[in-house]
């Protein structure tokens, strides 16, 4: 790859954040002047349907990046929706080498996309490259959280948290990922589920550049159970051991409730019966939840699951260029 010009698309998706998007990409357009011999760059913007069709305006003329385009959708679907929209127009519409994946708030800098491409054009393209970041910009009660949920995510899928959205990967992962169903809930995690050849180097988190997110707290959790719900299977699977594991607890307990009852003379009059109907209440309780655990895994194994590949057009209003 390092005689010929790599094409690569940047796919952005975005609500309503065109001054801090038209600003990152005129700092892009500065930055990647370094890779004028190596590479390609068009940009495409996911509109996340927002109400009017804004579009970013540049006070500085575009030099090295070739294009920049709009997707509309028809309406919202969220940020990891519209990525998975994003990549399946990318690989039905475009003929290109690499799609980098990246936020336009400016939390994902220029030198970061910089650093993904040093190392993509490093690799001969061959492998997937995602951010790991080194420092977080957010405030100490959002870190808070945040790790929080890495343990509760780590408990529930027994996988780690160590990437986000901003990556870069080859076409042939492309074409792979959005045969997955999982791609729909969250990008990141539907690449570590099928198990894509990917790399990590350090980045650290950007500012936002203009404007306040339009993410709140129930925004977040959301984003987090998405991510869960990749794993779905696995966690199903995680929470059946857990009930059989108390299941088994409850009947040691109920065998020494009986050996204190009839073989000792510790027992409290009226005791045993109570502690015996709570264990047996609480084992029966277990038992329908492992049931339905089963039934809702199994059901959700035969079902037919959203494609992004086949279903993505339905969200499509238009594609518009801006330059």
């Amino acid at each position: 790859m390092e005689n010929t010009i790599t094409q690569i698309i940047i796919c952005i998706p975005i609500y309503k954040d065109w001054d801090s998007v038209a600003r990152l990409i005129m700092d892009l357009d500065h930055v990647l002047l370094r890779f004028t011999e190596k590479i390609a760059v068009k940009i495409l913007l996911v509109d996340d349907g927002a109400e009017e069709d804004g579009k970013p305006i540049f006070k500085n003329p575009i030099k090295f990046i070739e294009k920049v385009s709009i997707l509309r959708l028809r309406r919202n679907l969220g940020h990891q929706r519209a990525i998975a929209v994003g990549l399946s127009y990318i690989q039905a519409e475009m003929t290109v080498d690499a799609v980098l994946v990246m936020d336009g708030d400016g939390e994902d800098t220029p030198e970061g996309v910089a650093a993904l491409l040093q190392e993509f054009i490093g690799s001969d393209g061959r492998s997937m490259i995602f951010a790991k970041r080194q420092r977080r910009t957010e405030t100490v009660a959002f870190r808070g959280f945040y790790q929080l949920y890495r343990l509760l995510h780590w408990i529930l899928t027994g996988r780690s948290i160590q990437v986000g959205n901003f990556s870069i990967l080859p076409f042939q992962h492309v074409e792979c990922l959005v045969t997955a169903p999982e791609l729909w809930n969250h990008y990141a995690a539907s690449v570590v589920k099928l198990k894509l050849a990917s790399k990590l180097i350090p980045i650290d988190r950007g500012y936002r550049i203009a404007g306040r997110s339009t993410m709140n707290f129930i925004s977040f959790v959301i984003h987090g159970l998405s991510a869960i719900s990749v794993y779905a299977e696995e966690v199903g699977v995680r929470l059946m051991v857990f009930c059989a594991g108390m299941i088994a607890l409850l009947l040691f307990s109920l065998f020494g409730i009986i050996l204190i009852r009839f073989f000792t003379d510790y027992a409290i009059p009226g005791w045993a019966t109570n502690a015996f109907g709570l264990s047996f209440s609480m084992i029966l309780q277990l038992l329908v939840i492992s049931m339905i655990i089963v039934v809702i895994i199994l059901k959700n194994r035969s079902s037919a699951d959203f494609l992004p590949m086949r279903d993505y057009q339905y969200f499509i209003k238009g594609i518009e260029m801006v330059m």
